[in-house]
């Protein structure tokens, strides 16, 4: 199995393969020779866009975002592996497709292949995201994308956003993606993709299945959500006094603190009106959960 460190040095970014969340750093020289993408891919050094190839017919494209923009949010979602992401278009003065990048043509004729069936989507490139880290110009690789969402209906991943900057009105795209459930890109697929042949072997079964009949499978991530003890605790005097009586009755009044998984249930069920059958768990080694 290919894996790949969480931090790969700049000295060794030529022959890295990609991996989800794994940190590319940049150089130190002061200069935007430190920057990491254009070494890892033999792309441009700037940008939102850096394509290999042309703009017409793009081996790969590579998109870069903040993930912070002010005016022009990119996001992420983790939880589901959507990624909505802003075209170049973000000042008046032009319309929408005559960028100098043609980074909005390019999105349009991303998504006009994507929805032209199987011939089309073999001529979808791979789609590489990068973000800023925030770290001089480190930066990190967030996955492989395909154009689409199975949560945004057909002709609603593509739409052209009306903003205004003083008194002026100009549009620019919102696209939504898919990063694909493709932990590692290996290098052998980069190198096919560079010789003009992305369907070989060593693609990812994600790509290739969704090149051949559409089917998006998305890096879905469940978010933790532990809270801290502090998170927890009431802010209230009052409601202190409530799990002070609470802890004192089944520690000391009845002296069996097993008791108080059940008296969670009962609150629980108080507090959350859409819950159906609850079962208990087991005293001990239940891994910290009271009931399922």
């Amino acid at each position: 199995m290919v894996t790949t460190p969480s931090i790969v040095p700049f000295h060794e970014l030529r022959d890295s393969p990609l991996g989800v969340d794994t940190l590319y750093q940049g150089g130190s020289k002061g200069h935007a020779g430190d920057e990491p993408i254009s070494k890892l891919l033999n792309v441009g050094n700037s940008g939102g866009f850096r394509i290999s190839g042309t703009s017409d017919l793009p081996r790969f494209i590579v998109l870069y975002t903040s993930l912070e923009h002010r005016d022009w949010p990119d996001y992420l979602d983790l939880a589901t592996g959507t990624l909505t992401y802003y075209g170049d278009n973000r000042t008046p003065g032009q319309q929408l497709h005559d960028t100098p990048r043609k980074g909005n043509v390019i999105l349009r004729n991303l998504f006009a292949n994507a929805e032209a069936g199987r011939s089309g989507r073999s001529k979808v490139p791979p789609i590489f995201l990068f973000s800023k880290t925030g770290n001089g110009r480190d930066v990190k690789f967030r996955g492989l994308a395909v154009p689409g969402s199975t949560a945004a209906a057909l002709g609603e991943d593509l739409v052209a956003v009306w903003r205004s900057q003083g008194d002026s009105r100009f549009q620019n795209y919102r696209a939504t993606f898919t990063i694909l459930d493709v932990p590692i890109v290996s290098r052998q697929w980069i190198t096919d993709i560079m010789n003009g042949d992305s369907g070989t072997d060593h693609a990812p079964a994600a790509w290739l299945e969704w090149i051949s009949t559409g089917k998006i499978t998305p890096l879905i991530s469940e978010p933790l959500l532990i809270r801290d003890k502090a998170e927890q605790l009431p802010v209230d005097g009052q409601g202190m006094q409530v799990v002070e009586r609470i802890h004192n009755y089944f520690n000391h009044e009845i002296e069996n603190p097993f008791l108080f998984e059940k008296c969670a249930v009962d609150i629980w069920k108080m507090a959350e009106s859409n819950i159906g059958e609850v079962d208990l768990t087991r005293p001990w080694r239940d891994g910290g959960r009271d009931a399922v």
